[in-house]
């Protein structure tokens, strides 16, 4: 499967030098390579501590010449990425551009359920929303920012807060919420231009949550949608971002700069100072 998805590019690019149609073709191979790096993802062994999808021959005894390739959890997530980039590359343009995020809160700590209301009543939890308390911060923000990295036109920022409730009786470590109380925030944050929505940005994080999984929709030619089976715990990749930041920072010159200015990259443990 590994080396379907290495060569499947070049077999692409060798068709459309070969007089194939170029527009079809690099779509179905980045279409392909997605598909195939997902199904790769998969079926990885997160466990395991040696490669695996190995595959190894010799190429020529005489020159002492052979070919290796395998998979470990570093190239994992490198293979997921180069097949979102490669997907992206054959884009034209976007139109709209979605995000949803679905967290089962159940699973993350106290201080974070007890932050999105969970075991609240209706009544309660929108009070804590009037005074500020409850809210994911910076969801208007990663509109702006999508916006302005995506080259989006948009003139109105809207944001709305609501309660999650549970439609039966959910039990977690720490608490318990009742059928009928808040599970936890639902918030929504969109984009307009002149009127029309350009990006939507949603967040459910509740306790009980069926289905977590982060999931990014871009429409426009092609349309592209990638999900993340389980999500992104938040915790740990926020401080991923951080550390594998390191690198990017210390080489950029000064003055304030974003995380749209800074390329995403991976710092690893091994690097060399």
């Amino acid at each position: 499967m590994l080396l379907f998805i290495i060569f499947c590019p070049i077999v692409a690019a060798i068709l459309i030098i070969a007089g194939a149609p170029a527009r079809l073709t690099a779509l179905v191979a980045a279409a392909v390579t997605l598909l195939l790096a997902l199904l790769t993802c998969s079926l990885f062994g997160r466990w395991e501590s040696s490669f695996q999808f190995v595959t190894s021959f010799t190429i020529s005894s005489d020159w002492q010449i052979h070919f290796a390739t395998g998979l470990d959890g570093l190239s994992l997530i490198l293979i997921l990425l180069a097949a979102i980039v490669t997907l992206a590359a054959v884009s034209q343009r976007i139109e709209h551009a979605k995000a949803l995020r679905v967290v089962d809160a159940s699973k993350r700590r106290l201080p974070l359920q007890k932050k999105i209301g969970a075991g609240m009543t209706v009544e309660e939890f929108r009070a804590k929303v009037a005074e500020g308390v409850i809210k994911h911060v910076g969801l208007p923000e990663s509109v702006a920012m999508v916006a302005d990295s995506l080259g989006l036109a948009v003139d109105e920022i809207t944001e709305t807060i609501e309660p999650k409730v549970a439609s039966e009786r959910v039990q977690t470590e720490y608490l318990t919420v009742e059928a009928g109380q808040a599970a936890g925030v639902h918030q929504i944050a969109r984009g307009l231009c002149n009127g029309k929505e350009v990006i939507y940005m949603e967040l459910q994080m509740y306790v009980g949550a069926k289905d977590p999984g982060d999931t990014v929709t871009l429409t426009g030619h092609p349309n592209i949608s990638l999900t993340i089976p389980g999500g992104s715990h938040g915790d740990i990749a926020t401080a991923s971002v951080a550390v594998n930041s390191i690198p990017v920072i210390l080489d950029a010159p000064a003055g304030l700069r974003t995380a749209k200015d800074l390329p995403i990259g991976f710092f690893s443990p091994n690097a060399k100072p």
